[in-house]
């Protein structure tokens, strides 16, 4: 799973964002077990050299991160989601906030010099507009920053979960829940390459590395509801936890760590 799960139906990403002590528990395990440690925002920013006075929008602002970093780096910034308990928490004195939907950005033509697009772009179920109003609001030379994982990110996890949905009886349902991935480093550059004149794609392998289950499966329990929707009537989710627990405490029992691969990476799109 993604930190924002590709392919979510709009009822689960309201109750997910509607605060951001779900998106928060992903954030913190990325900050606290990740190897090597980069900050992946500053390397996101850092794809672009920035003169200090673009005018720039967060599309999906989330928790905020992005902006406390850009505005260090810009001349204007504007928070952008489409859920407003995003925007309620986000911190920041005169910070300017924007109630949108990704796919039809109320901005006038030539407006901003970089877009951010961060890992939210799947939730965006018809993207050719969302982009082709990116490029409208963009300034010749403006550039989408569009980060997003790869279709094989945290798989180690995956598979483990696999195995004991399927134990418990709900493997199906967890297959059918990751298929459908709309906008992965595999995929993205093609729908992109319509709206932009040039694409370039960079990445970042990483890995987490766990010495205990606990935080691996409370990253997982993170999800909520759409996770636990997926259970047979009669299991319990501490049951699935109990379960996957001793399985990844089993594997780091023999291996010293459960070590869960990333590789994720951004696209810059330039008019």
């Amino acid at each position: 799973m993604n930190d924002r799960q590709d392919a979510l139906d709009g009822d689960y990403a309201q109750l997910q964002y509607a605060g951001q002590d779900n998106l928060k528990v992903r954030i913190e395990t990325h900050k606290k077990y990740t190897l090597p440690q980069v900050d992946f925002v500053d390397w996101v920013l850092d794809r672009l050299e920035w003169r200090g006075d673009e005018w720039v929008i967060d599309v999906g602002a989330g928790d905020g991160q992005y902006g406390r970093a850009v505005k260090e780096r810009c001349g204007f910034y504007l928070a952008a989601d489409l859920y407003l308990g995003m925007l309620r928490d986000l911190d920041g004195e005169g910070l300017i906030r924007l109630n949108l939907d990704a796919a039809a950005v109320p901005l006038a033509d030539d407006a901003l010099d970089v877009i951010l697009a961060n890992h939210m772009l799947y939730y965006v179920e018809d993207k050719d507009p969302a982009y082709a109003g990116f490029s409208r609001v963009l300034r010749p030379g403006g550039r989408l920053l569009a980060a997003t994982n790869s279709e094989l990110y945290m798989g180690e996890l995956r598979v483990m979960h696999s195995r004991i949905a399927a134990q418990f009886g709900y493997a199906g349902k967890l297959d059918r829940l990751r298929e459908g991935r709309s906008f992965t480093l595999e995929n993205g550059q093609r729908s992109l390459e319509r709206h932009f004149q040039r694409v370039e794609r960079f990445d970042l392998p990483s890995a987490l590395v766990f010495s205990e289950a606990e935080p691996a499966v409370a990253y997982l329990a993170s999800f909520g509801d759409r996770l636990f929707d997926l259970l047979p009537s009669g299991v319990l989710w501490q049951e699935v936890a109990g379960a996957l627990e001793e399985r990844i405490d089993a594997h780091i029992a023999e291996h010293g760590e459960f070590r869960v691969s990333k590789l994720a990476g951004v696209f810059v799109c330039q008019n």
